[in-house]
């Protein structure tokens, strides 16, 4: 997928986001994708190589005279930046994530970790409440009896008035939040179908909704990974994100009801998106991940990188949706038309405010974590922006709609956001994966986007909900799902 050039060649050497190859005269060629900021920020010394090995940002070969070279992890943007490596004389080497193992002329092997560099960018102008200070009017308390949930990813109302919770690995269980509840009962289980649980993927079931006017239309809509039903026969199955659709009856959805609203192929192991919602128009939008291909965030005859929005009303295996009149793109014909925004790199979560305003945080990459409200035909910049840092030195030199608030990897390392909420006039409670803190969005007297520290959790992060009464509820691996009570606000 990377651009061609032609050899002949002698070896390559594949990384994270870059490859390279020695020419049979000994040089070499290296290319990249387009948000590789590390890689491309060293290019290869003017030297001659004989093997080559690529790794995280970074690569190393042999040269004509048996040394070690190094360049990459955006240590420097002039050509032949080399980094430290062992002296001596060597005949292979061979990178790790950030470990390299090389083979001495004496047949003994070493080893060495190469340095964890950072890419040149722009100060980091907003960050989040990170002291240890919390508010005072915050309480959480265990729902649900404090039953302990191992991988819940998303919590919505019932119409009985029970809460159905959304598990990874495949089902939708409704329970009581009462100390007396009753026994749990399973709305559906998919557990046979959706891929989940690999190693080093974040496959399984996303996300689910029921339909805002159910009593006239009792359906329920999820969106998980699974093999595509086109797929079958002598061809190996397709991967995909489906959005299906399943009539509810008795408090339990049909198996056999479901249909298949549209598959979007995501053949990689992260980054899938993942949220159904339906807005206050009664269309159905869907956040849609770039599935480890940034390159596809930007054009719009993917839905790769996307939210979508959709008329699922009276849908049918002739026709499952209609894309809406009023969505952006429907006159362009080089434009899928069911596209409402595009740029986006992993919209895990994202909920409308009762404004009808739509707050979505997207996972960054290696720099930013970013929340955004996206509008009808909005570009959020990936890849060529990662919250507020941009390829070129003008944020919004893209014509992207860049975001209300970033933080930096310093304070976490993946967005979960979030819910809105009526505290503040509408703000957007998000947390972060790996730093177990809760924080409240809101503007300030002057319009100006603020947060406070809500939380500190115990377990890693992974959704938000709420009931109908608008209390919010924070998702946690392997733990109870605790209620967020906010009393009031300073």
């Amino acid at each position: 997928e990377l651009a061609i050039t032609y050899g002949p060649f002698i070896d390559i050497g594949t990384g994270l986001h870059h490859a390279c190859a020695i020419r049979d005269d000994g040089s070499v060629f290296c290319d990249e994708e387009d948000q590789a900021h590390y890689s491309r920020r060293s290019l290869p010394p003017p030297t001659k190589f004989i093997q080559i090995s690529g790794g995280w940002h970074y690569t190393c070969g042999i040269t004509e005279a048996s040394d070690i070279e190094c360049w990459g992890g955006g240590v420097s943007v002039t050509t032949g930046k080399i980094l430290n490596v062992p002296e001596g004389k060597f005949t292979s080497v061979s990178l790790g994530w950030r470990d390299t193992f090389a083979l001495r002329s004496n047949g003994y092997a070493t080893s060495w970790k190469l340095p964890d560099t950072q890419p040149l960018h722009r100060p980091e102008p907003d960050k989040p409440d990170s002291s240890d200070q919390l508010s005072s009017t915050t309480q959480l308390s265990e729902a649900f009896g404090g039953i302990e949930f191992e991988q819940p990813v998303d919590i919505f109302p019932l119409p009985d008035g029970r809460l159905a919770v959304v598990d990874l690995r495949g089902t939708i269980t409704a329970y009581s939040d009462e100390l007396n509840a009753a026994l749990p009962k399973i709305l559906l289980d998919l557990t046979d179908e959706t891929i989940c649980c690999l190693p080093d993927s974040d496959s399984g079931m996303f996300s689910a909704a029921l339909d805002p006017q159910f009593e006239e239309f009792p359906f329920l809509y999820i969106y998980y990974r699974v093999v595509s039903r086109h797929a079958y026969g002598e061809n190996i199955g397709e991967i995909v994100g489906r959005l299906a659709r399943f009539h509810v009856d008795g408090g339990k959805a049909v198996r056999d009801s479901e249909l298949t609203i549209l598959e979007v192929p995501l053949p990689k192991s992260w980054h899938f998106g993942g949220t159904v919602r339906f807005g206050s128009d009664g269309m159905l939008y869907l956040g849609i991940g770039h599935n480890s291909s940034p390159y596809k965030a930007q054009p719009l005859d993917t839905l790769i990188g996307k939210i979508i929005r959709i008329d699922v009303r009276g849908a049918t295996p002739e026709r499952p949706y209609l894309a809406p009149p009023d969505n952006p793109f429907v006159d362009n014909p080089d434009a899928l038309p069911a596209i409402w925004a595009y740029g986006l790199r992993s919209p895990w979560r994202m909920d409308f405010a009762p404004d009808g305003r739509l707050f979505v945080g997207d996972v960054g990459h290696l720099t930013r974590e970013e929340v955004s409200i996206v509008t009808a035909g909005a570009n959020l910049g990936w890849p060529m922006c990662e919250g507020n840092v941009c390829e070129k030195a003008e944020p919004d030199a893209y014509g992207r709609t860049a975001p209300i608030f970033t933080y930096g990897k310093s304070d976490g390392c993946a967005i979960i956001g979030g819910v809105t909420t009526h505290l503040m006039g509408g703000g957007f409670i998000f947390g972060d994966y790996c730093s177990k803190r809760v924080w409240l969005l809101a503007q300030d007297e002057r319009e100006v986007w603020r947060t406070r520290l809500l939380a500190q959790m115990e377990g890693l992060i992974l959704s938000f909900g709420k009931d109908a009464d608008g209390t919010v509820y924070v998702l946690t691996r392997g733990n109870p799902i605790m209620r967020l009570q906010i009393d009031a606000v300073e």
